[in-house]
This record gives structure tokens, sequence and C-alpha cells, in this order.
């Protein structure tokens, strides 16, 4: 009696979904799946006796680059129709809009939803939809995309209790806005202007500030990046001195880190940034020591430590309050492999 037909082959399908779903987790590119088929049969001939079976279906396993794509829009599908389900049976969510224009100029607008999960009973922040805007973005274009979605996916406008946008005036207008147009299906809803663009506003810097913060940039990539010789010798000297750390952080706008990050590293050791320097015969040298030696740019440095370290711990706080589930493989989309088997291979 056949009981069940094709095992094999589903499970080389649920592996290949799994595998391109840990590739799209980690943002790896699809090319890469032929170095995971490589590294699993190096790791079945180490640890495996009896290991024709096991190579065979390992080598058996679709991976290219064109099934994974395949594979990320059945993923990617499923995973929005599962989110769309629970959301529709989620007692109420907000929302957060955002329009941008990404590297190559295309207008898009970003839906964030935030809702609590019924059946899990815990709250979730999910990236709800990507939409082109393929016309112009006033407030009647943002809405009109944005009722679209709303009306394709079924989702009520009575569920949403706040939305939250970027403050700009095709989303707040008093007529023809965005948010003015939500309110007119339903009057009940709560508007705020996103707090991390309120936090971006905050971290931009006075005219002061912002020259203290360009020096010491240019201080610390002088320490770094002038010379190997000098980046090996001062590096020598925080070890002799047994510094906390090894080395100062680098930013600039090739190799971006937080300014709040860099600032930190260098208050903590300034005073053997001031020797070095004073020991060193360059001219920049004693230029960087100067402005070091001044009571009033060291105030100034302080500042900036404490106040980018508060920045930078509200947004910390911001991203870690959100529970998603996007680091959970699917077990739903295994469903759709009785459908779909032939055309993955």
């Amino acid at each position: 009696m056949l009981v069940q037909s094709m095992t094999g082959q589903e499970k080389s399908v649920e592996a290949a979904l799994r595998v391109c779903w840990t590739l799209n987790k980690h943002q790896t590119p699809f090319t890469d799946s032929e170095i995971v088929k490589e590294c699993m049969l190096e790791v079945a001939t180490a640890f495996f006796e009896e290991k024709e079976d096991i190579i065979n279906a390992i080598q058996n396993i679709p991976l290219s680059a064109r099934s994974n794509t395949r594979r990320t829009e059945l993923l990617a599908d499923d995973n929005k129709n599962n989110l769309i389900h629970i959301l529709q049976t989620a007692p109420c969510y907000a929302i957060a809009i955002d329009e941008s224009c990404d590297i190559v100029d295309s207008e898009q607008m970003s839906i964030f939803v935030r809702f609590l999960d019924v059946e899990s009973r815990v709250f979730r922040d999910e990236l709800l939809a990507l939409l082109p805007l393929k016309c112009k973005t006033r407030g009647e274009d943002l809405f009109k995309t944005f009722d679209d979605f709303m009306t394709k996916s079924n989702i009520s406008y009575d569920k949403i209790v706040s939305i939250s946008t970027d403050g700009a005036p095709a989303m707040i207008g008093k007529e023809k806005g965005f948010v003015k147009r939500i309110k007119d299906k339903n009057a009940e809803i709560l508007s705020y202007q996103c707090i991390i663009h309120q936090i971006s506003l905050c971290g931009k810097l006075s005219t002061t500030l912002k020259e203290v913060m360009d020096i010491m940039i240019k201080l610390i990539n002088f320490l770094r990046s002038r010379s190997a010789l000098q980046h090996r010798q001062f590096k020598d000297f925080l070890f002799e001195c047994d510094s906390v750390y090894s080395d100062l952080l680098q930013h600039n706008n090739v190799r971006w880190l937080s300014k709040g990050k860099v600032i930190e590293r260098f208050w903590s050791i300034k005073e053997e940034v001031i020797t070095f320097l004073a020991n060193s015969d360059s001219v920049k040298s004693k230029q960087y020591h100067k402005f070091l030696t001044n009571e009033s740019n060291m105030l100034s440095v302080a500042f900036l430590k404490d106040i980018l370290g508060y920045l930078n711990s509200k947004e910390e706080i911001v991203d870690d309050s959100s529970q998603t589930s996007s680091d959970q493989f699917p077990t739903s989309s295994l469903n759709i492999l009785n459908t779909t088997q032939t055309t993955l291979i």
C-alpha cells in the first residue's frame, strides 16, 4: 500500500526552505546556499560512518540562487498572509507610517504595526507592508495607496487606535493630509509624531558642538589612519599604559559607527591620548594636544559624551521593547509543499 509519496523530495524541499529562511534572516546572498551545502557535506563526512545515504540526501537539496528567489517569494507571501490573519483577529492595533526615498530614488511608504497577538498573548511590532508610490507623494496619493492596501487585505479602520508619522506636511496637513483622511474613516484615532524622528532632531548639534565633534573625528582618524606606523605605536603605548581599551573607535562617512560610542571610547582613554600626542613631534599632534588641553573644549566633549550616550540608550530601549516572530521559521509554510514541490525543484 502506498502510504505517503515523495517523502524524500518533501524533506529536501523543507530543508531548502529552512536554509533559504536562514539566509534571508541573516541578509546573506542566495549564492551562499551552495557554501552551506558544502559545509553540510563536510560535517556529514566527519560525523557519520555510514554516510552514503546522508550525503546523497544533502546533494539532492535544491539550493540554486534562482530556486532560492522563488522560495523567498513563497515564504514572504506566507508570512504576510499569516500576519494579516493574526492582525484581523487582534482587538486593536497602532500603526506607524513613513514615506521615504530609497537609494535608487524610488518613493515608497513603510507601514509598521503594533498589536496584541491574542494567541501568544504578547505585543508584536511588525513591518506590515512596503508600498511603492508610483505617482506624486501628496497626502491624497499616500492615502489612496494606503486605502487600497487596507481594502485588499480586509483590514478594518475601526481597530486603529493611533497613528504615528514623521510630521511632514503631506502627513499632517489640516485639509488634505494623510492623517486627516484617515480620521475621516475613524475620528477616534490618535495621531503622534514618531519619537525616533524627534530624537533625531534632538541629536542635531549646534554650531559650536558640531565644530568640536568634527575636530574629534579628525583627531581619531589622525591617530588611526595617518600612518600604519603611528597607529601601531599608539596601540603599543596604550598596552604599556595598561589602558582600559587597546584602540580608538573610528567614525567617517564610509565606515559608520555611532558617534556616541566613538566619544565614549575616547573619553575612557583621553589621558593616554593626551600623553601620546604630547610625546609626538609632528605639527598636527601639537595642534590636537593644544585642543585637548583646552578646558572649554573638554567641557564640550564631556557634554557630547553624555547627551549622545543618553540618546543612544533611549533608542536601544525603543528597539528592545518590540517583540517579533521574524526569527522563527514559519512552520505553516510547510503546508505549501504539497502544492508547490514540483515548481520549487
